[in-house]
């Protein structure tokens, strides 16, 4: 009856001394979870038009060993640029990247920027971990009537500076000829040039 189950008691034995060794492999090697930061928590962009903006996100390696960091947005990669994607940062460092938007569309959209981190050190157990940063992009597009009341607006400007220039010329003009006629200064010649420039203006 032993030599019916020594073959299975065989497999046991060895299944049991292997659960053992990868108990106490598990416990002697922890698990070194990679903490990362990032400022500001959240990015509210608000566009007037589909024009570009330009802003930064610091980002912080929060353990005590080196780290590569991967930065790409989960959606919208034909609106948003980073720079740079990928980096490594030594313990307790903290690097600043760009995040360029360029609208393609008008309305509201939201997404999410992901920045991943990993351990360098190739021993061990290093699972990755990482942060998700909010996005909200808001679009405004100006309306045709917006455009040219702002165009009739800067005419409007135009010829009121014009004609304030013209009006400050004249009186300076006619400042000058009371002060002449004050002061004696008009002689015959002087007042047949006026007569001229007063034809001419005519």
């Amino acid at each position: 009856m032993f030599r019916r189950y020594r073959k299975k008691i065989f497999i046991a034995a060895a299944l049991s001394t292997a659960l053992t060794g990868l108990s106490f492999w598990l416990s002697a090697t922890p698990a070194l979870a990679i903490g990362v930061g990032a400022k500001p928590s959240h990015l509210e962009m608000n566009f007037a038009n589909r024009n570009t903006q330009t802003t930064e996100v610091i980002v912080f390696n929060l353990s005590d060993e080196a780290a590569a960091l991967t930065i790409a947005p989960d959606e919208l990669r034909d609106w948003i640029t980073i720079e740079p994607t990928t980096l490594e940062l030594a313990a307790q460092e903290h690097a600043t990247v760009k995040v360029t938007i360029t609208p393609q569309d008008s309305g509201q959209v939201t997404t999410n920027l992901s920045i991943t981190a990993e351990s360098l050190h190739k021993q061990g157990f290093n699972p990755a971990s990482g942060i998700k940063i909010p996005i909200n992009i808001q679009v405004q597009e100006k309306s045709a009537d917006t455009v040219n009341l702002r165009l009739f607006i800067s005419i409007g400007l135009g010829i009121l500076a014009l004609a304030i220039i013209v009006g400050m010329i004249g009186f300076f003009w006619y400042r000058k000829t009371l002060l002449q006629m004050e002061g004696g200064l008009l002689t015959d010649e002087n007042l047949a040039l006026q007569g001229k420039k007063r034809r001419w203006w005519e």
